[in-house]
């Protein structure tokens, strides 16, 4: 994997839907190497595919992420990360903060309490829609009778919201690349971020551990670092009931 490869992957996390010509302008390669290279990736399974994240903001839920031993996945969780050290960091949705010692988690850190968003029918449908088909526009308008445009346009507003985002699933273990969180209990920040799930939790990239030293410089010892070697995204929206009609 060369410096073009690493640097297609960054650019699916921070702008999954780009087609060949925009990744083509933004790496500065011709398209036909821009496609090869993509081609190449999926067909040796590292990309192996693109998942819709809901937050649990959605509907108003309070949510966490929570550190605990094993691999199992929680019925309400969102988005699990395995991580190298050997414990997984999983956001998990709920009602009542005391249902959380249940799980008996290592360590907790509370996302800031969640106000439920007032969306219309068609944005609701939308997001059904996409947990389904999350990169395919041209195909969710044709189904929702809407033109690209529009369906853009209401996308631009769930995704600059923080509602959802389309993640590309890697296989990190063919990459030459560390994907890395930083979990705190107050906002932090950190360089060649390419997810902010919330102002204290942050995933980010780096090239070796040196740099990731390098950038996690300054960040108090109550937060937590972790490298990530797994990661999947579940489609909670189903576990609980919503009138999508």
């Amino acid at each position: 994997m060369d410096d073009l490869d690493k640097r297609l992957i960054l650019q699916l996390f921070l702008n999954p839907r780009a087609g060949v010509r925009e990744l083509s302008t933004r790496l500065k390669a011709p398209r036909t190497t821009i496609h090869y290279r993509f081609t190449r990736l999926i067909r040796n399974e590292v990309i192996k595919g693109f998942s819709l994240y809901v937050s649990p903001s959605l509907l108003g839920f309070s949510h966490a992420f929570i550190i605990y031993k094993g691999n199992y996945t929680l019925p309400n969780s969102v988005i699990n990360f395995k991580c190298i050290e050997g414990f997984t960091i999983s956001q998990i949705f709920y009602k009542d903060y005391l249902s959380l010692t249940e799980i008996n988690p290592i360590r907790v850190f509370p996302v800031k309490e969640a106000i439920p968003y007032s969306l219309s029918k068609f944005d609701l449908n939308l997001i059904k829609e996409l947990s389904k088909n999350p990169i395919n526009i041209r195909e969710l308008a044709f189904k929702l009778k809407r033109s690209v445009k529009s369906i853009r346009r209401h996308i631009d507003f769930l995704e600059r919201n923080g509602i959802i985002k389309v993640l590309p699933i890697i296989d990190l273990g063919k990459i030459d690349l560390l994907f890395y969180a930083v979990l705190s209990e107050e906002p932090v920040s950190v360089p060649n971020e390419i997810w902010r799930i919330s102002d204290n939790v942050k995933i980010a990239i780096a090239s070796n551990l040196e740099e990731i030293k390098r950038n996690t410089e300054g960040i108090k010892e109550r937060s937590l670092i972790t490298i990530k070697s797994e990661y999947y995204v579940n489609n909670w929206i189903d576990v609980v009931q919503i009138n999508w009609t």
